[in-house]
């Protein structure tokens, strides 16, 4: 039976030495295979894959290659398990980890970064400098690593979200892809972003005016600004010189 040194697992949740998976032979081919089970190292669960997605980018890994990418070489015939929207549950936990319990249901990630390099500490781990470096202790799970299109997987706690006992496990393997598109409304200003106020003025027209102070330049003709001026919604405003914007605080 599976137990590995330093790993916890549990009788609770019984687990094989071998599991089957799913790894692209030739372009366009897709073989199940029996591989070894996965081992959680520091930092790391092994999940039982329960529901897994199927993303245009799969079916694109599966057709050409890319974006897929195994020692910097195509995934065909590498034993490489693609897949990265899925769900599942804690099947067993790594040395020291105890972050997350087994039997827990949570979805998981795409990206791990390496922790050390200069974006992993500004917190952009998606941007990654030692991408593609699983040795760095980078992962990409279904992209440079083995994703979900298997029976079990490997993933580093920062990856994983609980899911709650309300949430199905078909609407769980969505969280994070739901979760990107929140992220890009919430930087744009949440749902509606043009008509949301602060004080007197638009998240759109600040973000304009922010634009030009960064040194954009004003556009001629630009349709939505011609339009307010002629239904009288935006008053013709004077334009600054540069030297004004630089006493103004912009560059």
């Amino acid at each position: 039976m599976y137990q590995p040194p330093g790993v916890r697992t549990s009788p609770d949740l019984p687990l094989p030495d071998r599991m089957t998976a799913w790894v692209p032979g030739d372009p366009d081919q897709l073989l199940l295979c029996e591989k070894p089970m996965p081992i959680p190292s520091r930092a790391e669960v092994l999940i039982r894959i329960d529901a897994v997605a199927i993303c245009a980018t799969d079916l694109e890994i599966i057709h050409s290659g890319s974006p897929a990418s195994i020692e910097a070489g195509l995934p065909f015939n590498r034993n490489f398990t693609p897949g990265h929207e899925c769900m599942g549950t804690v099947a067993a936990v790594g040395p020291e980890v105890d972050e997350f319990s087994i039997g827990e249901r949570i979805s998981v990630e795409i990206h791990a970064g390496c922790g050390q390099c200069k974006r992993c500490r500004q917190g952009m781990y998606t941007s990654c400098l030692n991408y593609g470096k699983p040795e760095k202790g980078h992962r990409a799970n279904g992209f440079t690593t083995d994703g979900g299109f298997a029976e079990y997987a490997v993933n580093h706690i920062n990856t994983l979200a609980r899911v709650p006992d309300t949430m199905s496990d078909a609407e769980a393997t969505l969280v994070v892809t739901a979760g990107t598109s929140m992220y890009g409304l919430t930087e744009l200003g949440g749902i509606g972003c043009r008509r949301e106020r602060c004080g007197d003025r638009t998240w759109a027209d600040r973000a304009t005016r922010g634009g030009r102070c960064q040194g954009a330049r004003r556009q001629a003709g630009h349709p939505d600004r011609d339009t307010q001026r002629k239904t009288g919604d935006r008053p013709a405003t004077r334009r600054r010189s540069r030297h004004q914007y630089q006493r103004r605080g912009c560059r």
